[in-house]
């Protein structure tokens, strides 16, 4: 049974309920009360519109630079309202309880984007119409409230809130994660300091001056093992001061203690944030500088300066590998330095100043003659760390030549690029990341197990065992108070390795092209083919038709064009481009050209023929290929009209088509020696009843059998003019 229906009056529309026909009534008032939004000027008929209506504009309309990213640079409004005196802030925003109130009559759901600024340049605008018009201030404010807090409680409260609200928008809170990540990145890479000791005893020496002398004393004797903290005097007693210097109050006030360090770039320490470099590594920074067996300089060396004076300097060595020193296998005086444990390689790229190699300019447009070749000019000013395929090395360089793969602040080394080369065996750029990984790892666990086994048996040896510095290190510190390992560093992400074999790849573009337009040949094959385009889907379905390809007599490809029909106009390009291509590598024109089609005459000469009319007129003849002449019989032959169509064919190829006697003697060879005593009293000719088919497809080359005419014409007479009733 139907529900009673209830109609309206004015238009005859029904309803099932009553109270839906009484709001439907409203609307055909003479006198009715309109609703109309603040922002776009709607006009709608009842409140509950106007509600659902006004939550749209309550979003804040961010301008995006690109697809998940939101556009720093202020707008035009920001700049007006930044330009102009700030208003007088009402009180209802300067307490937070009357704020949040007013704030949640306005925005409702989003009631934070009400909220009005009450600081800054942007004081008395709502948090909404920041993230609308200026969101490099608003990531610039958040920053450094996230990284310094804040003192006042209302602009904490403020901010805090602005931080809530800006979360809720994922491409305004992805520039202030990267700014956090990467000054977090920037912390974690700092070096780690112990306590400055030294403020509390005024004889306390570094590990790294108390290694030194500690080494020196052990070379000469072996100390008694002492129950107090060994002091630096106790140490450098017998050091020669001159060789191991001390603490600097201990040096002679006289003694030079600058020494120059030539070429040191400043930047290669410290470089500054907006470097697209990392820096040297901190435990790489004082053996580089200081060793003098293993790292950048020489021993010192007296000069003239310009004042006249006798200084002391440090030249750059003659080479461009450095290798650290190897990290201490035992504990010999002193605590051993963490850093030592964590050095790694460094590679000086200087083709110039230590190769001597002539390289000219890269720019084409460089205005120098043809016999000038680039000078020395000083050294690159920043470091990069690059990922190698056991641990990251560091990479300096004479200005800008690297013999690496650069990827903005990171780099890859080729040999770990040239990982990436190798599709045969489907190595993705995930597995090769998984393999960079797993090699770093066993590099960093070496590394700190050894340092954290060290330490155990220092203070962990008794008296009486082979560590005879039980008393320094028990008594230097305490256990579990030494700097812990540095974290390993980050390899590269599997997108960052791919964007580094692309730029290779594009690197080897050119000797890609020379040796594809090197290539020639005496014997060459067209052979056109549908069934890979047929293969194409979406808009490029039905454009093109054939592939054809040009080969030479080693299957070598010269050239593959796509076309849309086989005619003359498509392939005038093709020909035209081959013939140039032999005539620069001063080639003769090839002997024969092999087409599997147009190459028929019907007048004076073929298609073929008119397209290769320069290598013709050389010499240059035009055939059919013997495989698509074999394929015409087979197309015109009906194979149920005669019982011996498949004799004929047979027989066909074999006037054609003969196989590779080498190679059947091979075969033949092969087989005899798999069992000597059934088939040593064969002849090679008897033989050849007992090779199997598919041995002789798989071992054996087809050859054709040149220009013999009159084997065909007999072979064709014989089945024509035959006797036989079928």
């Amino acid at each position: 049974m139907d529900k009673a229906r209830h109609r309206c009056d004015v238009c005859d529309k029904t309803f099932t309920e009553k109270s839906n026909l009484t709001r439907h009534l409203k609307i055909h008032a003479v006198a009715r009360e309109v609703f109309t939004c603040n922002v776009g000027g709607k006009v709608l008929a009842t409140k509950a519109s106007l509600d659902s209506h006004t939550q749209q504009h309550q979003y804040p309309k961010i301008t995006l630079y690109r697809a998940g990213e939101a556009t720093l640079k202020a707008t035009a409004e920001a700049r007006n309202v930044a330009g102009t005196p700030s208003p007088v802030i009402e009180p209802t925003w300067l307490d937070p309880e009357t704020a949040e109130a007013a704030a949640k009559r306005a925005g409702r759901d989003q009631w934070k984007g009400e909220l009005v600024i009450t600081f800054g340049q942007y004081a008395g605008q709502t948090f909404r119409w920041l993230l609308e018009n200026d969101v490099g201030w608003l990531v610039w404010l958040l920053f450094e409230y996230c990284q310094c807090g804040e003192p006042s409680e209302l602009l904490k409260w403020q901010k805090e809130h602005l931080l809530e609200y800006t979360r809720q928008f994922a491409p305004v809170s992805c520039h202030l994660d990267a700014r956090l990540k990467k000054a977090q990145a920037k912390i974690d890479r700092a070096p780690v300091t112990d306590p400055d000791l030294s403020q509390q005893d005024s004889n306390y020496a570094t590990d790294a001056e108390l290694l030194a002398a500690a080494e020196s004393v052990l070379d000469e004797s072996e100390p008694s093992v002492n129950t107090h903290l060994t002091t630096w005097g106790d140490l450098a007693s017998s050091v020669c001061q001159v060789d191991r210097p001390g603490p600097s109050s201990l040096r002679d006030p006289s003694e030079p203690v600058v020494v120059v360090l030539e070429g040191w770039q400043k930047f290669w320490e410290q470089p500054p944030e907006s470097a697209q470099a990392f820096g040297i590594a901190p435990a790489n920074i004082k053996w580089l500088k200081t060793n003098d067996t293993h790292g950048l300089f020489q021993r010192v060396s007296k000069y003239k300066n310009a004042r006249g004076e006798m200084a002391e300097r440090k030249l750059f060595k003659e080479q461009m590998e450095f290798h650290p020193p190897p990290p201490p296998m035992a504990v010999k005086g002193a605590v051993p330095n963490m850093l030592s444990f964590c050095t790694t390689p460094a590679f000086f790229w200087r083709p110039l100043g230590v190769m001597k190699a002539l390289i000219r300019c890269p720019n084409s447009n460089c205005p120098a003659p043809a016999d000038y070749f680039l000078e020395k000019r000083g050294y690159g000013s920043y470091a990069r760390q690059v990922c190698g395929m056991n641990c990251h090395y560091t990479l300096l360089t004479e200005r800008k030549r690297f013999p690496a793969v650069l990827c903005g602040k990171r780099a890859v080394d080729r040999s770990v690029v040239i990982l990436m080369s190798d599709r045969l065996n489907a190595v993705s750029m995930a597995k090769v990341q998984r393999l960079l990984q797993q090699a770093h790892d066993e590099w960093y666990v070496e590394r700190r197990d050894l340092y954290q086994t060290l330490l155990y048996d220092a203070h962990t040896s008794t008296v009486g065992s082979s560590s005879s510095q039980r008393g320094i290190l028990s008594f230097a510190r305490p256990a579990g108070t030494y700097s812990p390992p540095i974290a390993p560093t980050p390899l590269p992400s599997a997108r960052l390795l791919r964007r580094a074999h692309l730029i290779l790849e594009m690197e080897k573009m050119p000797v890609y092209r020379d040796q594809i337009l090197s290539t020639t040949g005496e014997i060459l094959c067209i052979d056109g083919t549908r069934k890979i385009l047929k293969k194409i889907y979406g808009d490029g379905q039905g454009t093109m038709k054939y592939v054809t390809s040009v080969l030479n007599e080693w299957g070598q490809f010269l050239t593959t064009v796509v076309v849309a029909s086989e005619s003359e106009g498509c392939y005038t390009r093709l020909a035209r481009g081959l013939m140039a291509r032999f005539r620069r590598a001063n080639v003769p024109a090839p002997k024969v050209i092999y087409a599997d089609n147009n190459c028929c005459r019907d007048s004076s000469s073929s298609f073929l023929e008119h397209l290769f009319g320069d290598w013709v007129k050389q010499g240059t003849v035009i055939r059919l290929d013997s495989r698509h002449w074999l394929h015409r019989w087979d197309a015109v032959v009906v194979k149920q009209s005669h019982a011996k169509y498949g004799a004929f064919m047979s027989a066909m190829a074999e006037a054609v088509m003969a196989y590779n006697r080498a190679d059947m003697m091979l075969l033949v060879k092969a087989v005899r020696f798999g069992n000597s005593e059934m088939y040593d009293r064969y002849t090679d000719q008897e033989m050849m009843a007992f090779l199997k088919p598919h041995q002789v497809r798989s071992y054996v080359r087809r050859i054709t059998r040149g220009v013999v005419v009159r084997l065909v014409f007999i072979f064709i007479h014989r089945f024509m003019y035959s006797t036989v009733p079928d």
